[in-house]
Parts: structure tokens; C-alpha cells; sequence
């Protein structure tokens, strides 16, 4: 049952909830290649939104908000109580301490810049591919490449 719909969003309550409280957001925009920055915003604000609603009006212990992009990018939105037999919890890959120790180390390398550029001098602990010199782009391309490169780097994880 659909119950909100504007330009870039539809909130709707699936067919088959998780449970009582649980409502969709869906984009309009068929596809993550597609979704503007804008839309994507308007996915969480509205998600952040109903959690909070169905927190205060179903009397829920809490919520869960759910992101997918399997045939659009949606929300899941579900309100939580205890008991509610859902459980979310995935069994971890066992890993040597080891590698979890450099794993570790490689971020907090990485932590030690939030916020600002890594200085010249410093050695990436990444191990750095050799890239093929690029033509001079206009600002706008630049900006698409390393967003491009974000959305790349971000899938270069393990859980």
C-alpha cells in the first residue's frame, strides 16, 4: 500500500512486513548509477524520518533502517521489539589475529588523516599501482573520477 509519493521518493508498506512498523522507501531512479546526489539524500532523510515516527508510534524498542540496491535503491524501515523473531546477525569469517593485526594498523594509518591531506613524505601502507598518466579533465570531470573511485574503494572490504 503506497503511502507517500513525490518526484524522488514512494513510501510504501510491502506486501509481506517484517514486521508491524515495517514501511519501504524506494527511489524513483531506476538504478545506483542513476541516483543523484539529491535523491539519495531524500532516501535517508525520509528514512530517518519514519524511524523516528514508528518509533514513537508503534511503541517500539527500536528501529532498523535497512539500505539495498537490488532492483532500486530502497530503505527498509522496520520497527523493533524484543522477541520480534528477526535477527540480523551473520556468522564472521574466522581470520588469522595476524592479518586482523595489519588489518588494523592499515586503518589507523589511514584514521591518523581524517580530515587532511597524507603528507608527501609518507609512505602509503597500500600497496600503489602504477596508473597510466591521465589527459587534463574540466573541474566537473574530477570530481565524477574520484567519486567514482570512493564508490570503488568502499567495495575493497571484508566484513
Amino acid at each position: 500500500m503506497e503511502l507517500y509519493h513525490d518526484k524522488l521518493i514512494t513510501i510504501a508498506a510491502p506486501e509481506q512486513p517484517a514486521t508491524t512498523g515495517h514501511l519501504a522507501v524506494t527511489a524513483t531512479q531506476a538504478s545506483f548509477e542513476e541516483l543523484t546526489e539529491e535523491a539519495f539524500a531524500h532516501v535517508l532523510s525520509a528514512s530517518s524520518f519514519l524511524s523516528n515516527a514508528l518509533f514513537e508510534q508503534t511503541d517500539a524498542q527500536g528501529t532498523n533502517i535497512i539500505i539495498s540496491d537490488l532492483d532500486n535503491i530502497s530503505a527498509a524501515v522496520v520497527a523493533r521489539n524484543e522477541g520480534d523473531g528477526l535477527s540480523f546477525q551473520w556468522t564472521p569469517q574466522p581470520q588469522e589475529p595476524t592479518a586482523m593485526d595489519e588489518v588494523a594498523k592499515r586503518i589507523k594509518d589511514k584514521c591518523d588523516y581524517l580530515g587532511q591531506e597524507q603528507p608527501a613524505g609518507e609512505a602509503s601502507s597500500q600497496p600503489t599501482k602504477e596508473e597510466p598518466e591521465e589527459q587534463p579533465k574540466e573541474e566537473g570531470e574530477q570530481q565524477d573520477s574520484s567519486m567514482k573511485n570512493y564508490l570503488l574503494r568502499t567495495l575493497d572490504r571484508l566484513p
